[in-house]
Protein backbone atom coordinates (compact mmCIF):
# COMPACT_ATOMS: atom_id res chain seq x y z
CA UNK A 1 0.00 0.00 0.00
CA UNK A 2 1.05 3.37 -1.10
CA UNK A 3 -0.01 6.37 1.73
CA UNK A 4 0.46 10.09 1.05
CA UNK A 5 2.85 12.10 3.56
CA UNK A 6 1.91 15.26 3.11
CA UNK A 7 -1.77 14.51 1.01
CA UNK A 8 -4.50 12.63 2.83
CA UNK A 9 -4.17 9.53 0.07
CA UNK A 10 -3.53 5.91 0.54
CA UNK A 11 -3.72 3.30 -2.41
CA UNK A 12 -3.57 -0.66 -1.86
CA UNK A 13 -1.15 -1.10 -5.10
CA UNK A 14 -0.81 -5.21 -4.94
CA UNK A 15 -1.48 -8.54 -2.96
CA UNK A 16 -0.40 -11.39 -3.60
CA UNK A 17 -2.31 -14.83 -2.63
CA UNK A 18 0.32 -17.34 -1.75
CA UNK A 19 1.08 -19.58 1.77
CA UNK A 20 4.47 -17.18 2.24
CA UNK A 21 7.73 -15.41 0.58
CA UNK A 22 10.98 -15.59 1.58
CA UNK A 23 13.21 -12.65 1.91
CA UNK A 24 14.24 -12.83 -1.77
CA UNK A 25 11.09 -12.84 -2.99
CA UNK A 26 9.85 -10.14 -1.09
CA UNK A 27 13.41 -8.03 -2.11
CA UNK A 28 12.21 -8.64 -5.92
CA UNK A 29 8.53 -7.51 -5.30
CA UNK A 30 9.78 -4.11 -3.64
CA UNK A 31 12.07 -3.75 -6.17
CA UNK A 32 9.53 -3.60 -9.04
CA UNK A 33 7.01 -1.74 -6.71
CA UNK A 34 9.74 1.12 -6.02
CA UNK A 35 10.46 1.40 -10.05
CA UNK A 36 6.65 1.79 -10.76
CA UNK A 37 6.12 4.32 -8.04
CA UNK A 38 9.23 6.20 -9.38
CA UNK A 39 7.54 5.63 -13.15
CA UNK A 40 4.92 7.54 -11.43
CA UNK A 41 6.68 10.55 -10.17
CA UNK A 42 6.02 9.49 -7.01
CA UNK A 43 8.43 9.71 -4.58
CA UNK A 44 9.29 7.11 -1.70
CA UNK A 45 10.87 7.99 0.92
CA UNK A 46 9.98 5.12 3.89
CA UNK A 47 8.55 1.88 3.93
CA UNK A 48 6.93 0.32 6.76
CA UNK A 49 6.63 -3.55 7.78
CA UNK A 50 6.12 -5.73 11.36
CA UNK A 51 9.53 -7.14 12.77
CA UNK A 52 9.39 -10.47 10.71
CA UNK A 53 12.37 -11.94 9.25
CA UNK A 54 11.78 -12.25 6.17
CA UNK A 55 11.19 -8.38 6.07
CA UNK A 56 14.71 -7.59 7.23
CA UNK A 57 15.86 -9.91 4.82
CA UNK A 58 14.28 -8.51 1.93
CA UNK A 59 15.94 -4.99 2.87
CA UNK A 60 19.33 -6.01 3.63
CA UNK A 61 19.47 -7.84 0.33
CA UNK A 62 19.13 -3.78 -1.05
CA UNK A 63 22.18 -3.24 1.40
CA UNK A 64 20.28 -2.41 4.66
CA UNK A 65 21.96 -2.50 7.93
CA UNK A 66 20.01 -3.64 10.96
CA UNK A 67 23.49 -2.99 13.65
CA UNK A 68 21.91 -0.90 16.38
CA UNK A 69 25.00 0.80 16.74
CA UNK A 70 25.40 1.53 13.15
CA UNK A 71 24.46 5.47 12.38
CA UNK A 72 23.14 4.57 8.84
CA UNK A 73 21.30 1.30 9.93
CA UNK A 74 17.74 0.89 8.69
CA UNK A 75 18.27 2.67 5.64
CA UNK A 76 18.66 1.76 2.03
CA UNK A 77 19.18 3.33 -1.24
CA UNK A 78 16.04 3.29 -4.17
CA UNK A 79 17.24 1.20 -7.02
CA UNK A 80 15.24 4.07 -8.84
CA UNK A 81 16.77 6.73 -7.84
CA UNK A 82 19.72 6.06 -5.27
CA UNK A 83 18.05 8.37 -3.21
CA UNK A 84 17.78 7.17 0.47
CA UNK A 85 14.54 4.85 2.14
CA UNK A 86 13.96 4.55 5.92
CA UNK A 87 13.16 1.62 7.31
CA UNK A 88 10.10 2.15 9.91
CA UNK A 89 9.19 -0.90 12.32
CA UNK A 90 5.21 -0.68 12.72
CA UNK A 91 4.99 1.07 16.03
CA UNK A 92 1.60 -0.48 17.29
CA UNK A 93 3.28 -3.78 16.44
CA UNK A 94 6.37 -2.56 18.57
CA UNK A 95 4.54 -1.72 21.10
CA UNK A 96 2.50 -4.90 21.48
CA UNK A 97 6.00 -6.67 21.50
CA UNK A 98 7.35 -4.46 24.27
CA UNK A 99 3.85 -5.77 26.47
CA UNK A 100 4.48 -9.19 25.73
CA UNK A 101 7.97 -9.06 26.90
CA UNK A 102 7.38 -7.44 29.76
CA UNK A 103 4.51 -9.56 30.44
CA UNK A 104 5.97 -12.86 29.43
CA UNK A 105 9.94 -12.54 31.44
CA UNK A 106 8.34 -10.63 34.50
CA UNK A 107 10.19 -8.05 35.22
CA UNK A 108 12.93 -5.75 33.44
CA UNK A 109 15.54 -3.80 35.82
CA UNK A 110 16.17 -0.28 35.53
CA UNK A 111 19.38 0.69 37.88
CA UNK A 112 18.48 -1.94 40.40
CA UNK A 113 15.11 -1.36 40.45
CA UNK A 114 12.73 -3.82 39.01
CA UNK A 115 10.11 -3.11 36.28
CA UNK A 116 7.68 -5.37 37.11
CA UNK A 117 4.23 -6.97 35.44
CA UNK A 118 3.12 -8.25 38.96
CA UNK A 119 2.57 -4.23 39.91
CA UNK A 120 0.00 -4.22 37.14
CA UNK A 121 -1.54 -7.42 37.95
CA UNK A 122 -2.01 -6.15 41.77
CA UNK A 123 -3.50 -2.83 40.20
CA UNK A 124 -5.57 -5.08 39.03
CA UNK A 125 -7.04 -7.22 41.86
CA UNK A 126 -6.97 -3.95 43.91
CA UNK A 127 -9.43 -2.62 41.68
CA UNK A 128 -11.43 -5.98 41.47
CA UNK A 129 -11.77 -6.18 45.01
CA UNK A 130 -12.69 -2.92 46.11
CA UNK A 131 -15.03 -2.40 43.15
CA UNK A 132 -13.32 0.48 42.35
CA UNK A 133 -11.58 2.02 39.65
CA UNK A 134 -8.12 4.10 39.91
CA UNK A 135 -9.44 5.35 36.90
CA UNK A 136 -7.64 2.93 34.62
CA UNK A 137 -9.03 1.05 32.49
CA UNK A 138 -7.47 -2.89 33.19
CA UNK A 139 -9.71 -5.29 32.44
CA UNK A 140 -9.20 -9.45 32.71
CA UNK A 141 -8.24 -8.56 29.38
CA UNK A 142 -5.63 -6.41 29.60
CA UNK A 143 -4.13 -8.85 32.19
CA UNK A 144 -4.03 -12.09 31.08
CA UNK A 145 -3.52 -11.26 27.11
CA UNK A 146 -2.23 -14.25 25.62
CA UNK A 147 -5.32 -14.72 23.85
CA UNK A 148 -5.92 -11.06 22.69
CA UNK A 149 -1.87 -10.69 21.35
CA UNK A 150 -3.00 -8.65 17.89
CA UNK A 151 -5.47 -6.31 20.11
CA UNK A 152 -3.09 -3.06 19.92
CA UNK A 153 -5.37 -0.88 22.08
CA UNK A 154 -5.15 -3.41 25.02
CA UNK A 155 -1.09 -2.80 24.67
CA UNK A 156 -1.64 1.17 24.45
CA UNK A 157 -3.92 1.02 27.78
CA UNK A 158 -1.71 -1.36 29.92
CA UNK A 159 1.30 1.11 29.52
CA UNK A 160 -0.01 4.26 29.82
CA UNK A 161 -0.26 7.08 32.07
CA UNK A 162 -3.86 5.96 33.53
CA UNK A 163 -2.27 2.90 34.98
CA UNK A 164 0.94 4.77 35.79
CA UNK A 165 -1.13 7.26 38.00
CA UNK A 166 -2.83 4.45 39.88
CA UNK A 167 0.34 2.68 40.55
CA UNK A 168 1.31 6.41 42.13
CA UNK A 169 -1.98 6.20 43.91
CA UNK A 170 -1.89 2.82 45.52
CA UNK A 171 1.09 3.91 46.59
CA UNK A 172 0.42 7.56 48.06
CA UNK A 173 -2.79 5.71 50.06
CA UNK A 174 0.10 3.66 52.15
CA UNK A 175 -0.84 0.29 50.54
CA UNK A 176 2.16 -1.81 51.30
CA UNK A 177 1.77 -4.26 48.17
CA UNK A 178 2.68 -0.92 46.38
CA UNK A 179 5.70 0.12 47.64
CA UNK A 180 8.39 -0.78 45.32
CA UNK A 181 6.17 0.43 42.21
CA UNK A 182 8.15 3.93 41.39
CA UNK A 183 10.40 2.33 38.05
CA UNK A 184 7.00 0.46 37.11
CA UNK A 185 5.11 3.63 37.04
CA UNK A 186 7.56 5.42 35.20
CA UNK A 187 7.98 2.99 32.30
CA UNK A 188 4.83 3.65 31.87
CA UNK A 189 4.87 7.27 31.82
CA UNK A 190 7.87 7.01 29.62
CA UNK A 191 6.28 4.66 26.85
CA UNK A 192 3.22 6.56 26.91
CA UNK A 193 4.25 10.34 26.49
CA UNK A 194 8.10 9.91 24.88
CA UNK A 195 9.36 6.31 24.64
CA UNK A 196 12.76 7.11 25.86
CA UNK A 197 13.00 3.86 27.03
CA UNK A 198 15.27 3.05 30.36
CA UNK A 199 17.97 0.84 30.56
CA UNK A 200 18.32 0.91 26.96
CA UNK A 201 21.36 -0.76 25.84
CA UNK A 202 20.75 -3.94 28.27
CA UNK A 203 17.33 -4.13 27.12
CA UNK A 204 18.36 -4.01 23.45
CA UNK A 205 21.04 -7.06 24.39
CA UNK A 206 18.38 -9.49 25.18
CA UNK A 207 16.74 -11.48 23.07
CA UNK A 208 13.32 -10.04 23.43
CA UNK A 209 14.95 -6.68 21.60
CA UNK A 210 12.64 -6.56 18.65
CA UNK A 211 10.05 -3.91 19.95
CA UNK A 212 12.70 -1.57 21.95
CA UNK A 213 14.97 -1.15 18.57
CA UNK A 214 12.00 -0.63 16.25
CA UNK A 215 10.97 2.12 18.39
CA UNK A 216 14.35 3.33 18.96
CA UNK A 217 14.95 3.45 15.60
CA UNK A 218 11.78 4.66 14.34
CA UNK A 219 12.52 8.14 16.23
CA UNK A 220 16.14 8.35 14.79
CA UNK A 221 15.27 7.99 10.91
CA UNK A 222 11.80 10.56 11.73
CA UNK A 223 14.45 12.67 12.48
CA UNK A 224 16.88 11.66 9.59
CA UNK A 225 14.05 11.73 7.22
CA UNK A 226 13.50 15.44 8.10
CA UNK A 227 16.94 16.05 7.67
CA UNK A 228 17.46 17.50 11.23
CA UNK A 229 20.21 16.61 13.63
CA UNK A 230 19.00 18.59 17.23
CA UNK A 231 21.74 20.31 19.18
CA UNK A 232 22.08 22.16 22.65
CA UNK A 233 20.63 25.40 20.90
CA UNK A 234 17.49 23.40 19.56
CA UNK A 235 14.05 25.09 20.61
CA UNK A 236 10.90 23.53 20.21
CA UNK A 237 8.08 26.21 19.37
CA UNK A 238 5.58 27.26 21.93
CA UNK A 239 2.85 26.94 19.97
CA UNK A 240 2.29 23.05 19.80
CA UNK A 241 2.35 23.00 23.39
CA UNK A 242 -1.22 23.96 25.28
CA UNK A 243 -0.55 25.61 28.18
CA UNK A 244 -1.22 22.24 30.95
CA UNK A 245 2.11 22.03 29.38
CA UNK A 246 3.91 24.41 31.27
CA UNK A 247 5.03 24.55 34.79
CA UNK A 248 3.43 26.96 37.36
CA UNK A 249 6.57 29.57 38.48
CA UNK A 250 4.71 32.36 39.93
CA UNK A 251 6.68 35.99 39.28
CA UNK A 252 8.75 33.88 36.51
CA UNK A 253 9.73 35.51 33.49
CA UNK A 254 10.58 32.51 31.19
CA UNK A 255 7.89 29.48 30.77
CA UNK A 256 9.61 25.91 31.59
CA UNK A 257 7.75 22.73 30.04
CA UNK A 258 6.84 20.00 31.95
CA UNK A 259 8.75 17.25 31.89
CA UNK A 260 6.59 14.75 30.01
CA UNK A 261 5.26 16.91 28.00
CA UNK A 262 4.14 16.06 24.36
CA UNK A 263 3.90 18.99 21.15
CA UNK A 264 -0.18 17.75 20.74
CA UNK A 265 -1.08 21.29 18.95
CA UNK A 266 -0.29 21.24 14.74
CA UNK A 267 -1.94 24.43 13.51
CA UNK A 268 -0.89 23.81 9.70
CA UNK A 269 -2.30 20.43 9.68
CA UNK A 270 -6.00 19.54 7.84
CA UNK A 271 -9.13 20.08 9.91
CA UNK A 272 -9.64 16.04 10.06
CA UNK A 273 -6.32 15.89 11.99
CA UNK A 274 -7.02 18.02 14.72
CA UNK A 275 -7.50 17.38 18.26
CA UNK A 276 -10.59 18.64 19.14
CA UNK A 277 -9.93 19.58 22.89
CA UNK A 278 -13.66 18.55 24.88
CA UNK A 279 -15.03 21.16 25.42
CA UNK A 280 -15.81 21.78 29.45
CA UNK A 281 -19.31 22.00 30.99
CA UNK A 282 -20.51 24.82 33.27
CA UNK A 283 -20.48 24.21 36.85
CA UNK A 284 -24.06 23.62 38.34
CA UNK A 285 -25.71 26.46 39.09
CA UNK A 286 -26.42 26.76 42.81
CA UNK A 287 -30.65 26.52 42.43
CA UNK A 288 -31.16 26.21 46.40
CA UNK A 289 -32.99 29.41 47.88
CA UNK A 290 -31.20 30.88 50.80
CA UNK A 291 -32.83 29.13 53.95
CA UNK A 292 -35.42 30.94 55.86
CA UNK A 293 -35.43 32.30 59.51
CA UNK A 294 -38.17 32.52 61.40
CA UNK A 295 -38.93 35.32 63.95
CA UNK A 296 -39.98 34.36 67.50
CA UNK A 297 -43.41 35.86 68.20
CA UNK A 298 -43.62 38.30 70.97
CA UNK A 299 -46.92 38.77 70.86
CA UNK A 300 -49.18 36.67 73.54
CA UNK A 301 -52.03 37.01 70.83
CA UNK A 302 -52.45 33.64 69.58
CA UNK A 303 -54.11 35.14 66.12
CA UNK A 304 -51.21 37.40 65.57
CA UNK A 305 -48.76 34.66 66.84
CA UNK A 306 -49.85 32.42 64.00
CA UNK A 307 -49.79 35.06 61.80
CA UNK A 308 -46.11 35.87 62.57
CA UNK A 309 -44.98 32.57 62.41
CA UNK A 310 -46.57 32.17 58.94
CA UNK A 311 -44.59 34.82 57.52
CA UNK A 312 -40.53 34.86 57.17
CA UNK A 313 -38.04 36.67 56.44
CA UNK A 314 -35.43 36.41 53.25
CA UNK A 315 -32.47 38.37 54.02
CA UNK A 316 -34.13 40.79 56.41
CA UNK A 317 -35.87 42.27 53.41
CA UNK A 318 -38.36 40.15 51.08
CA UNK A 319 -41.32 38.63 52.55
CA UNK A 320 -42.78 35.34 51.74
CA UNK A 321 -46.82 34.89 52.09
CA UNK A 322 -48.23 31.84 53.66
CA UNK A 323 -49.33 30.17 50.60
CA UNK A 324 -45.70 29.53 49.71
CA UNK A 325 -44.52 25.55 50.15
CA UNK A 326 -41.92 25.97 52.49
CA UNK A 327 -41.08 22.85 51.78
CA UNK A 328 -40.03 23.70 47.81
CA UNK A 329 -38.35 26.57 49.20
CA UNK A 330 -35.91 24.10 51.64
CA UNK A 331 -35.44 20.79 50.32
CA UNK A 332 -32.91 19.81 48.05
CA UNK A 333 -34.66 16.96 46.37
CA UNK A 334 -38.16 19.21 45.84
CA UNK A 335 -35.16 21.66 44.19
CA UNK A 336 -34.17 19.32 41.54
CA UNK A 337 -37.96 17.94 41.11
CA UNK A 338 -38.32 21.52 39.37
CA UNK A 339 -35.06 21.31 37.55
CA UNK A 340 -36.49 17.90 36.32
CA UNK A 341 -39.79 19.90 35.38
CA UNK A 342 -38.25 22.78 33.72
CA UNK A 343 -36.20 19.89 31.26
CA UNK A 344 -39.44 18.32 30.82
CA UNK A 345 -40.97 20.96 29.55
CA UNK A 346 -38.01 22.13 26.87
CA UNK A 347 -37.77 18.95 25.60
CA UNK A 348 -41.06 18.41 24.95
CA UNK A 349 -41.32 22.02 23.08
CA UNK A 350 -37.88 20.86 21.03
CA UNK A 351 -40.18 17.89 19.94
CA UNK A 352 -43.02 19.80 18.91
CA UNK A 353 -40.64 21.46 17.01
CA UNK A 354 -39.10 18.56 14.88
CA UNK A 355 -42.11 17.03 14.48
CA UNK A 356 -43.14 20.40 12.50
CA UNK A 357 -39.40 20.10 10.13
CA UNK A 358 -39.67 18.70 7.09
CA UNK A 359 -37.46 15.79 7.89
CA UNK A 360 -35.87 14.77 4.05
CA UNK A 361 -35.35 16.13 0.89
CA UNK A 362 -37.69 14.13 -0.68
CA UNK A 363 -41.14 15.72 1.41
CA UNK A 364 -39.03 18.72 0.59
CA UNK A 365 -39.33 18.54 -2.59
CA UNK A 366 -42.97 17.31 -2.44
CA UNK A 367 -44.21 20.09 -0.67
CA UNK A 368 -42.47 22.73 -3.13
CA UNK A 369 -44.02 20.96 -6.30
CA UNK A 370 -47.35 20.91 -4.48
CA UNK A 371 -46.95 24.31 -3.61
CA UNK A 372 -45.72 25.81 -7.38
CA UNK A 373 -42.80 27.19 -5.89
CA UNK A 374 -40.10 25.25 -7.84
CA UNK A 375 -39.40 26.47 -11.66
CA UNK A 376 -37.20 27.03 -14.28
CA UNK A 377 -35.88 30.48 -12.22
CA UNK A 378 -36.07 29.82 -8.91
CA UNK A 379 -34.63 26.40 -9.32
CA UNK A 380 -31.36 27.73 -11.23
CA UNK A 381 -31.52 30.15 -7.95
CA UNK A 382 -30.84 27.48 -5.51
CA UNK A 383 -28.67 25.93 -7.83
CA UNK A 384 -26.09 29.10 -7.79
CA UNK A 385 -26.42 28.70 -4.21
CA UNK A 386 -25.34 25.16 -3.18
CA UNK A 387 -21.78 24.10 -3.58
CA UNK A 388 -20.82 21.36 -5.85
CA UNK A 389 -21.79 18.14 -3.55
CA UNK A 390 -24.95 19.45 -2.27
CA UNK A 391 -25.86 20.81 -6.25
CA UNK A 392 -25.51 17.70 -7.56
CA UNK A 393 -27.92 16.19 -4.78
CA UNK A 394 -30.02 18.07 -5.53
CA UNK A 395 -29.92 17.37 -8.87
CA UNK A 396 -30.11 13.71 -8.63
CA UNK A 397 -33.19 14.16 -6.24
CA UNK A 398 -35.43 16.17 -8.68
CA UNK A 399 -34.99 13.37 -11.45
CA UNK A 400 -35.43 10.11 -9.41
CA UNK A 401 -37.56 11.38 -6.42
CA UNK A 402 -40.71 10.06 -8.25
CA UNK A 403 -39.21 7.15 -10.19
CA UNK A 404 -39.68 3.36 -8.99
CA UNK A 405 -37.44 2.28 -12.19
CA UNK A 406 -35.01 3.60 -14.46
CA UNK A 407 -32.99 5.99 -12.49
CA UNK A 408 -30.34 7.58 -13.86
CA UNK A 409 -27.02 8.87 -12.09
CA UNK A 410 -24.56 11.32 -13.03
CA UNK A 411 -20.90 9.66 -12.25
CA UNK A 412 -20.41 12.51 -8.97
CA UNK A 413 -23.53 10.91 -7.67
CA UNK A 414 -21.95 7.05 -8.67
CA UNK A 415 -18.58 8.45 -7.00
CA UNK A 416 -20.67 9.54 -3.78
CA UNK A 417 -22.44 6.13 -3.50
CA UNK A 418 -19.02 4.11 -3.88
CA UNK A 419 -17.32 6.36 -1.23
CA UNK A 420 -20.33 6.09 1.16
CA UNK A 421 -20.66 2.76 1.29
CA UNK A 422 -17.15 1.90 1.32
CA UNK A 423 -16.74 3.08 4.52
CA UNK A 424 -19.79 2.11 6.36
CA UNK A 425 -22.83 0.07 4.29
CA UNK A 426 -25.08 0.48 7.36
CA UNK A 427 -24.65 4.23 6.74
CA UNK A 428 -25.48 3.56 3.49
CA UNK A 429 -28.29 2.29 3.82
CA UNK A 430 -29.52 4.81 6.30
CA UNK A 431 -29.16 7.29 3.61
CA UNK A 432 -30.88 5.77 1.01
CA UNK A 433 -34.12 5.88 3.08
CA UNK A 434 -33.73 9.50 2.63
CA UNK A 435 -32.35 10.12 -1.16
CA UNK A 436 -32.35 8.54 -3.95
CA UNK A 437 -29.12 6.31 -4.30
CA UNK A 438 -27.98 3.04 -6.15
CA UNK A 439 -28.50 0.15 -4.94
CA UNK A 440 -25.79 -1.88 -2.88
CA UNK A 441 -26.28 -4.45 -5.98
CA UNK A 442 -25.46 -1.90 -8.52
CA UNK A 443 -22.43 -0.65 -6.75
CA UNK A 444 -21.12 -4.27 -6.51
CA UNK A 445 -22.00 -4.76 -10.29
CA UNK A 446 -19.38 -1.48 -10.45
CA UNK A 447 -16.77 -2.12 -8.60
CA UNK A 448 -16.72 -5.88 -10.22
CA UNK A 449 -15.68 -4.26 -13.39
CA UNK A 450 -12.30 -2.91 -11.63
CA UNK A 451 -9.15 -5.43 -12.68
CA UNK A 452 -8.61 -6.80 -8.97
CA UNK A 453 -6.38 -10.19 -9.55
CA UNK A 454 -3.13 -11.02 -7.40
CA UNK A 455 -0.46 -8.93 -8.49
CA UNK A 456 0.37 -5.33 -9.10
CA UNK A 457 -2.45 -3.10 -9.97
CA UNK A 458 -0.88 -1.17 -12.96
CA UNK A 459 -4.28 0.82 -12.94
CA UNK A 460 -3.39 2.31 -9.90
CA UNK A 461 -0.19 3.66 -10.87
CA UNK A 462 -1.83 5.05 -13.69
CA UNK A 463 -4.07 6.85 -11.46
CA UNK A 464 -1.49 8.45 -9.21
CA UNK A 465 0.82 9.39 -12.30
CA UNK A 466 -2.22 11.94 -13.58
CA UNK A 467 -4.88 12.52 -10.85
CA UNK A 468 -1.93 12.85 -7.81
CA UNK A 469 -0.87 16.65 -7.34
CA UNK A 470 2.56 16.73 -7.41
CA UNK A 471 2.87 18.89 -4.37
CA UNK A 472 1.44 15.02 -2.54
CA UNK A 473 3.76 12.28 -4.25
CA UNK A 474 5.98 12.19 -1.11
CA UNK A 475 4.80 8.58 0.05
CA UNK A 476 5.63 5.66 2.29
CA UNK A 477 5.03 2.32 1.44
CA UNK A 478 3.53 -0.29 4.01
CA UNK A 479 4.30 -4.36 3.66
CA UNK A 480 2.15 -6.56 4.98
CA UNK A 481 0.97 -10.25 5.28
CA UNK A 482 -1.92 -11.58 6.98
CA UNK A 483 -3.17 -15.56 7.49
CA UNK A 484 -6.15 -16.65 4.87
CA UNK A 485 -7.48 -20.68 4.56
CA UNK A 486 -6.33 -21.91 1.70
CA UNK A 487 -8.43 -22.49 -1.22
CA UNK A 488 -8.33 -22.83 -5.19
CA UNK A 489 -10.89 -20.93 -7.09
CA UNK A 490 -11.67 -21.41 -10.48
CA UNK A 491 -12.91 -18.27 -12.51
CA UNK A 492 -14.89 -19.52 -15.54
CA UNK A 493 -15.09 -16.12 -17.32
CA UNK A 494 -11.18 -16.25 -17.53
CA UNK A 495 -10.71 -20.30 -17.75
CA UNK A 496 -8.05 -19.90 -15.13
CA UNK A 497 -7.36 -21.00 -11.49
CA UNK A 498 -6.85 -17.57 -9.20
CA UNK A 499 -3.42 -17.61 -7.27
CA UNK A 500 -0.93 -17.07 -9.75
CA UNK A 501 1.56 -15.00 -9.34
CA UNK A 502 4.69 -13.49 -11.09
CA UNK A 503 7.60 -13.15 -9.24
CA UNK A 504 10.04 -12.40 -11.90
CA UNK A 505 12.90 -14.44 -11.88
CA UNK A 506 12.85 -15.58 -8.78
CA UNK A 507 11.71 -19.69 -9.11
CA UNK A 508 8.85 -20.21 -6.66
CA UNK A 509 8.15 -23.88 -5.56
CA UNK A 510 5.12 -25.34 -5.83
CA UNK A 511 2.98 -25.27 -2.48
Amino acid sequence: MAVGVNGHWKMPIGYFLVAGLNGTERNNLLKQCLILMGDTGAKVHSITFDGAYSNGKMCSNFGASFDKNDELSFIFENPYNNEPIYIFYDACHMIKLIRNTLGDMGCLFQEGEKISWDHIKMLYFKEKNKGLKAATKLTNKHVYYYNEKMNVKLATQVLSNSVGNGLKFCKSIGCDDFKDIDATAEFCFLMNNDLRLPNGKKVVESGRKTGFVGLIKALDNVLKLKNFIPNQWSRICSVHFTDNDYQIRPGANRPILKVNAVPSVFPSFPVYYQHNPKKLRNPPKNRDLPSFKDKPSTSTDPKISNENADLELIDNHSILPKSVDREVQTSHSSCNELLLKHEIKILRQKLRRKEKKITSLDNLLKELNNKGYIDSEQQHLMLSNFNCSFRDLFINETKNCDKSTGKRYTKEIKQLALTLHFYSPKAYNFCRSILSLPHPSSLTNWTSSVNADPGLFREVFMFIKKHIPSEDLDCNLVFDAMAIHKKLIYDASKDRFLGYCDFGNIQVEAQ
